[in-house]
């Protein structure tokens, strides 16, 4: 009885045929279907295609370079602190004999 009402809804047009086509399987078969061929003949993916242009042509040389060369830099003393420390407190102070 359900399957008779079902086949006088479906030709009445108030309700939509569920079942499934044999033409509607093989057409989404045929979608689903994987063509490796097509694949063979693309170029592969390399990662150099993820980069930028600026990462490709800026690369970092960092492992290549030396240590700086401190040699003819300022050698701490007893001193160097102390001289340090009076020239930032002589350009803290400023002038105070002017502006008064």
């Amino acid at each position: 009885i359900k399957r008779l009402m079902r086949e006088i809804a479906v030709a009445e047009g108030t309700r939509v045929k569920t079942a499934m086509d044999p033409e509607f399987v093989e057409d989404i078969k045929r979608k689903h279907k994987v063509d490796h061929v097509t694949t063979i003949f693309t170029d592969p993916r390399l990662p150099t295609d993820d980069c930028s242009t600026y990462t490709l042509r800026h690369q970092d040389m960092n492992h290549l370079a030396d240590k700086p060369d401190k040699r003819h830099n300022l050698q701490k003393n007893f001193y160097s602190e102390y001289v340090e420390a009076l020239a930032k407190q002589k350009g803290l102070m400023g002038d105070k004999t002017k502006g008064a």
